[in-house]
């Protein structure tokens, strides 16, 4: 019984110790701003940058304003976090704009995640739009491509009636490409992001 107590305790520790460590560094106002126009991400992904960072993580890897992770960390589905006032509401978007290159980016963006109506930030209460689909080869060309988090807040905290049909997994991939997020919030009446993220992969 004593060894078992002490592994619990042990276990929740070192829970507590991997969550901590495993948050993303603060960042300025200006610092987010630098980086999101050093990736040509204002103007070309969203019209106006968001002050607030968007808190992703891919199992044991960060999202952390234009750091590279492994192809395999977008295997599993992200984990986003943000502070938010008790009766708010918003719509998550996870878009790769340089599919399939970047030079010629044919057929972007590229939804990778669509996730809207969601209360608070419990992930877990948002209705699915599009499942969570990571990196698709041959789709994804070799070289290095970014993927954008986009976190919109819902006007008067109403939920959003979506007009495009759900995407359930890989059965219509086709309907994931040519995804404006611009135009997506102009059509929902969502306007501008409110928190931001990104990083970039290497395919090679």
């Amino acid at each position: 019984m004593f060894r078992s107590l002490t592994s619990i305790i042990y276990l929740s520790l070192y829970t507590v110790t991997l969550t901590f460590t495993n948050r993303a560094p603060q960042r300025s106002t200006g610092d987010i701003l630098d980086r999101l126009q050093e990736a040509d991400i204002v103007d070309d992904i969203i019209q106006r940058a968001p002050y607030e960072p968007l808190e992703v993580h891919h199992g044991n890897w960060t999202v952390d304003f234009g750091n590279e992770l492994p192809i395999q960390a977008f295997d599993m589905q992200p984990q986003v976090r943000w502070p938010a006032p008790n009766g708010t509401m918003y719509t998550l978007v996870v878009v790769g704009p340089d599919v399939p290159h970047r030079d010629k980016p044919e057929q972007r963006d590229w939804l990778h995640w669509l996730l809207g109506n969601i209360h608070n930030n419990d992930t877990t209460s948002g209705e699915s739009r599009a499942d969570y689909i990571g990196i698709e080869r041959p789709l994804y060309q070799p070289g290095t491509h970014r993927i954008v988090y986009l976190l919109y807040k819902h006007q008067d905290n109403q939920e959003v009636f979506f007009f495009a049909s759900v995407i359930k997994g890989r059965k219509t991939m086709y309907k994931r490409s040519f995804f404006s997020p611009i135009f997506f919030a102009r059509l929902h009446e969502l306007i501008h992001p409110e928190a931001v993220n990104f990083c970039y992969v290497v395919v090679p």
